[in-house]
């Protein structure tokens, strides 16, 4: 009867501690909360406002006929389109920041027109498809809804104090 106390006690108190500790401390990020991404802008050396590149897709297959535009402060500056090769050429670019966009796919970039930084590529290589999120899943295998936790801590402290008040013994008959 003893062992049959701890576990009925262990149960309890285990179910008590699910409902002290946060469910979402065990995801790796939580659903509620968004943080914005540090964006990486890469510096690209132009001559004459000329830039030059190509688009692949996410399996790094050339992409034809794809509309590239570069805009500069909300500003269209140059747009060109992607040849059989997937390279094409935005003339006529500015310094500064430019977002390139090709298809959905948004880039921002750091024009040099004459002194650039020793890191500066001349060319760029623009990237289409799909982005997938890495955890897209996380909350639907590991993470519980509020109700959902709510109603497993009540059935699991429900179900403790009935096998804990549960005395089938008859008490022993005296001689």
């Amino acid at each position: 009867m003893k062992g049959f106390t701890l576990i009925a006690n262990s149960m309890v108190g285990l179910a008590c501690l699910g409902m002290v500790i946060p469910q979402v401390s065990a995801m790796a990020e939580s659903p509620y909360t968004q943080f914005a991404q540090k964006i990486q802008i890469a510096d690209i050396a132009v001559i004459d406002g000329v830039l030059n590149g190509k688009v692949v897709n996410t399996q790094g297959q050339l992409q034809a006929g794809v509309a590239i535009s570069a805009s500069l402060q909300g500003s269209l500056a140059s747009q060109a389109t992607s040849n059989e090769a997937g390279e094409f050429v935005l003339s006529n670019l500015g310094t500064g920041l430019h977002e390139l966009q090709a298809g959905e796919t948004i880039s921002t970039v750091r024009i040099w027109n004459g002194a650039a930084p020793p890191s500066a590529k001349s060319k760029v290589l623009l990237v289409t498809g799909s982005t997938e999120r890495g955890q897209i899943l996380s909350n639907r295998i590991i993470g519980m809804s509020t109700l959902t936790t709510t109603v497993v801590v009540t059935g699991a402290i429900i179900g403790g104090v009935i096998i804990a008040n549960d005395d089938d013994e008859n008490p022993p008959a005296s001689p």
